[in-house]
C-alpha cells in the first residue's frame, strides 16, 4: 500500500547507501533554487519509518529553505529494487510539467534496466506502443536537437521524422527545414539522397578581440560543431548560473564527459 502525504522534513531520514555519496554542492544550490521559484514538483518516496528511499537531494534543499513538510508517496512496505525503479518511473512520468525528451530519457532509462521489448516496455508503463516507439525514437537525435525538443522548438511529430535519418549532420538540416516544412514535406526532404559535405577532426574559429574557439571531434561537421558549441553554451551557462568560476566550470565538465564515456 501506499499514499500521497505531506511529512515533516525533520522526521525524514537519509539511507546508509545514500549517506555514503559525495555530496554534489552545485546540484544542491540548483534544487533549491528551483524549489524557490517553483515550489516542490516531485514528491519524494519515503517508507512509513520516514527512511528516504527516492530524493535525498530534494530532501536536503527543503531543509536547507527551512521548509517545514515535504510531498512524499509513502510506501507501507520497503519495496524491492525493481518496484521501487516501477515507483520511481511513474512518479517522474506522470508529470505534467516533464518536456517530451524527458519522457525518452525517462523511457529509455526504464528500458535499459528493465532489459524488455518495446511492446512489453508501454505495457508495463501504461502507454500505447506507438508513443513508446516515437518517445525512444528521441534517443537516436543529435545532442542539439534533443535540447530544441526539450524546449519545446521542435514538435514530437517532426522530431520523430528527423530520428529517422541516422547521420546527425543531416538531422540538423532536417531541423531546419522542419520550421517552415509541413511535415509531408519533410518526410519528402528526408528521402532525398544527402549532398557529401567536408568533414574535419579540428575547427579553429576565429573572433573578435584576438578571441578564439577550438572544437575537437573523430570527425565532424560544420553542424556538429555548432551542436557541440549549443551544447557547451548550455553548460557554460548553467555554471555561471550556479556560480561556478572558469575552472570550477572546467572540471565538472571534464568530469561529466568522463562517466558519459565510460
Amino acid at each position: 500500500m501506499r499514499s500521497s502525504e505531506k511529512v515533516r522534513v525533520a522526521t525524514l531520514k537519509n539511507s546508509p547507501l545514500w549517506m555514503r555519496q559525495p555530496v554534489d554542492d552545485a546540484v544542491t544550490a540548483g534544487l533549491t533554487d528551483s524549489l524557490k521559484r517553483f515550489g516542490q514538483l516531485v514528491p519524494l518516496i519515503t517508507h512509513k519509518s520516514g527512511l528516504i528511499l527516492d530524493g535525498h537531494r530534494r530532501a536536503r534543499a527543503l531543509k536547507l529553505l527551512g521548509e517545514e513538510f515535504a510531498d512524499c508517496v509513502v510506501l507501507d512496505e520497503m519495496p524491492s529494487d525493481s518496484d521501487l525503479l516501477g515507483i520511481q518511473f511513474e512518479v517522474d512520468f506522470q508529470r505534467t510539467n516533464l518536456s517530451a525528451m524527458e519522457r525518452s530519457n525517462l523511457l529509455a532509462k526504464r528500458q535499459a534496466l528493465l532489459g524488455c521489448s518495446v511492446s512489453d516496455l508501454a505495457k508495463q508503463s501504461g502507454i500505447g506502443q506507438p508513443l513508446a516507439t516515437k518517445l525512444l525514437s528521441y534517443q537516436k537525435l543529435s545532442p542539439a536537437i534533443q535540447q530544441m525538443l526539450h524546449e519545446g522548438q521542435c514538435c514530437m511529430e517532426r522530431a520523430y521524422i528527423i530520428a529517422q535519418e541516422p547521420d546527425h549532420s543531416r538531422q540538423l538540416e532536417l531541423a531546419k527545414d522542419a520550421l517552415t516544412m509541413s511535415r509531408e514535406a519533410l518526410r519528402r526532404r528526408k528521402n532525398q539522397p544527402a549532398i557529401s559535405e567536408p568533414r574535419a577532426a579540428v575547427a579553429r574559429f576565429a573572433l573578435a578581440g584576438g578571441t578564439s574557439i577550438t572544437v575537437q571531434a573523430k570527425e565532424m561537421t560544420l553542424g556538429d560543431a555548432i551542436a557541440a558549441l549549443v551544447l557547451a553554451t548550455k553548460e557554460l551557462r548553467k555554471g555561471e548560473s550556479q556560480g561556478l568560476d572558469i575552472s570550477t566550470q572546467q572540471r565538472v565538465m571534464r568530469d561529466r564527459a568522463k562517466v558519459t564515456h565510460a
